[in-house]
């Protein structure tokens, strides 16, 4: 009975940390507390709940045996209380994301050489290879210098911006009629890996659901300084973006470009942001339409100026007119769509648009996350790069 334990013991133990790895990767998740589930419900399960039903079923053929179902029944009950328990106490799952396939198989290997190689003189190695895994290094963009992050949030948009010393999210991506989120699948996984636990603002351009979707889950999660966003009555909390100061963090400008039109369509009233640093600007216009777009046009002119943008609307033929573009000048344009989504975003009246002005197009559905960083010199912005392809 005792080397019986032992083994089940070693098995479990075997699942859970050889799919570890690979479920953190996948999964941004470790379901910890399935080892003392497995560790009780298996033998129970095993020894006695399946032979006793058997044992009932065929002696009930014969007489009655009203004391075998008490048994049973007492013993299956026991069972689903102790998996009530085990599954209040998820807070022992490990919650923590392996992006890179390298960091997985190190990790394997590290248990592996645990569970084969039990001598002391490997420790060490095991020791660095597991710390090197779950306490990545996470460089700091230099002083003057944003990392711009468009997050791969499907039909939807979310994009972190980060200085040396302080981070902010425009946006935070879709809900689905389902109650999941891109809050819950991709922005938070996406802090857990970079080590983020607060914000010091969030930006919401505007309320529809493909750019708010994430809000709460974030919440729940991250310790947010300050809510902007484009109508405060709709919040019923948060400051006004038209009417938001300029600031800056660690030599990096941001400025709200404020729409003060009076427009009907709730697109064309979104929080419309620059950022600028010496060497280079990215423009994000949330989800505005060309009515807005003429607005901003005639209003701000040369301050539209960017190297980048954020292409509005996600690429959609409302937005994104010919004037628009060429006030911005932007040598790379950012599509956040999603991959067969509904709406065929991009247009290609857009697409057609940004190839007349020959701007260099870089799309999540293609790309994943796009990535790049805004220089604190005259040196040239770098291509922006995508997480995949």
């Amino acid at each position: 009975m005792v080397s019986g334990f032992k083994k089940n013991l070693c098995l479990q133990l075997a699942c859970l940390f050889g799919l570890m790895p690979m479920t953190l990767y996948w999964f941004s998740y470790s379901a910890t507390n399935g080892f003392l589930a497995n560790i009780i419900a298996i033998p129970l399960v095993g020894y006695v709940i399946v032979p006793l039903s058997l044992i009932t079923v065929l002696l009930n053929q014969i007489t009655s045996m009203h004391f075998l179902f008490i048994l049973l029944h007492y013993f299956t009950q026991c069972l689903l209380y102790y998996l009530n328990w085990v599954d209040s106490s998820a807070l022992i799952n490990l919650e923590f994301s392996i992006i890179k396939p390298l960091s997985m198989l190190a990790l394997m290997l590290a248990f592996a050489l645990t569970a084969f190689l039990p001598i002391r003189s490997v420790w060490p190695a095991v020791l660095i290879i597991i710390i090197s895994v779950f306490v990545p290094y996470h460089a700091r963009p230099l002083l003057g210098t944003a990392r711009v992050d468009v997050l791969d949030v499907g039909q939807g948009l979310s994009v972190f911006i980060q200085t040396a010393n302080h981070r902010m999210l425009y946006d935070t991506g879709v809900q689905f009629y389902n109650g999941s989120d891109m809050g819950k699948l991709a922005i938070l996984p996406y802090f857990r890996y970079h080590g983020i636990t607060s914000l010091d603002k969030v930006v919401i351009s505007h309320p529809d659901l493909d750019h708010r979707g994430g809000l709460v889950s974030i919440e729940k999660k991250i310790a947010i300084d300050e809510f902007i966003v484009n109508d405060v009555n709709f919040y019923h909390r948060g400051k006004d973006c038209h009417q938001y100061p300029d600031w800056e963090w660690d030599g990096v400008k941001f400025h709200f470009l404020p729409i003060k039109a009076g427009f009907d369509k709730i697109n064309n009233t979104c929080c419309v942001l620059k950022v600028e640093t010496l060497g280079g600007t990215v423009l994000l216009p949330g989800d505005i339409e060309k009515q807005a777009e003429g607005y901003l046009v005639r209003q701000y002119s040369d301050q539209l100026a960017s190297d980048v943008v954020i292409v509005p609307h996600h690429g959609s033929k409302t937005s994104s007119s010919l004037a628009f573009i060429r006030q911005i000048a932007p040598k790379y344009a950012i599509i956040s769509a999603g991959f067969d989504n509904r709406y065929h975003f991009p247009h290609q009246d857009t697409l057609r648009t940004l190839q007349q002005e020959n701007v260099s197009v870089l799309n999540t559905i293609d790309c994943g996350m796009v990535s790049f960083t805004l220089p604190n010199k005259q040196a040239g912005l770098v291509l922006p790069q995508c997480f995949k392809g």
